[in-house]
């Protein structure tokens, strides 16, 4: 028996005889042999899976919360719901030979977690290089879904709203690159380097309509704004304004802040629009991915990023919306 420093002997006894859960039965279901392959079709299915791939899933023994506490288990370890996941999965077979369920769960668990490689391993007991590659396979092809559920949503001229979206700014801690040391990256918000996005989001129904970045978190909110091809130029080219905070100076003719000069029930929409935002920001940032400092080079936090973004959307559309007007 290897020495397993660390890690108590229970649970490592536990965790050996429970990787045929997640190895060989992944191997299983997603052979490329003439093996017939285990599917899953339905939202419980997948929450069971899941469930019983990290042994989460208690013997069910008259729980008092009972599904409720399968759901929160479950989002707490995947970050959206067994229904939003099937959505995705349906979504990702138009884009990947043979998806695989399992394969995107662990996907689904690294953006959720940011284990490291070594725990991922030690959980799934796939060896490193696999789970590497293919979790990156699944992430990017989520990110690349961007395209079907945030970019072709926005079209400002068929608003009819006169104000249609909100719009914000948010950072992610970085590690700081050694090959492109600058003040620049400084994030004044995690006093460290740091990666800035322009989010939009329509404010009359669930839907993230714009995403712009990374930019280096030195560049300020209206810098990206106001950038070429930007979310100002489409603003003005339709006709429209957004509602945002303080942070955007000099844009008022198209960006509408709180005002003492207007009337209590306007300034009170106001900050119920920004709350919203707000909201959907934090939602991204329960990704462990997002939030934590990214070990994997500035350069791929951008596909990270769209990646929870389109996972958010996802569950938005399925039963876990922002709050409504």
């Amino acid at each position: 028996m290897p020495f397993v420093p660390f890690v108590p002997f229970v649970l490592y006894l536990f965790t050996k005889t429970q990787h045929l859960a997640f190895g060989t039965e992944l191997n299983l279901m997603c052979s490329t042999t003439k093996t017939t392959p285990i599917t899953m079709t339905t939202e419980q299915e997948i929450l069971t899976e899941g469930l019983t791939l990290h042994q989460l899933h208690q013997k069910r023994a008259k729980s008092k919360r009972g599904a409720k506490s399968e759901l929160d288990r479950f989002r707490s370890m995947f970050g959206i719901s067994p229904v939003s996941v099937k959505k995705l999965f349906d979504d990702l077979e138009t884009s990947l030979p043979s998806p695989c369920m399992k394969k995107l769960l662990s996907a689904l668990m690294w953006l959720k977690t940011y284990l490291t490689e070594t725990q991922m391993s030690f959980i799934s007991g796939s060896d490193m290089k696999t789970l590497r590659q293919y979790n990156w396979k699944y992430v990017t092809a989520i990110a690349e879904l961007k395209v079907l559920k945030i970019d072709k949503e926005f079209d400002l001229a068929n608003e009819v709203a006169e104000i249609p979206i909100t719009v914000d700014g948010t950072h992610c801690p970085i590690l700081e690159p050694r090959k492109e040391p600058s003040k620049t990256w400084y994030s004044h918000k995690y006093n460290g380097p740091g990666l800035s996005y322009e989010i939009a989001m329509l404010i009359h129904r669930p839907q993230i309509a714009w995403i712009n970045g990374p930019f280096k978190a030195g560049v300020s909110d209206s810098a990206i704004f106001m950038k070429e091809g930007g979310l100002k130029e489409k603003l003005e080219a339709s006709g429209k304004l957004a509602i945002a905070d303080d942070g955007y100076k000099g844009q008022h003719e198209i960006l509408i802040t709180k005002n003492p000069f207007y009337s209590d029930e306007v300034n009170t929409y106001i900050k119920r629009a920004r709350a919203r935002q707000e909201s959907v920001n934090k939602r991204i940032k329960d990704f462990k991915a997002v939030s934590s400092v990214f070990r994997h080079g500035h350069e791929k936090h951008g596909i990270v990023f769209h990646a929870v973004a389109v996972l958010l959307q996802y569950d938005m559309e399925n039963g876990s919306p922002v709050f409504d007007f």
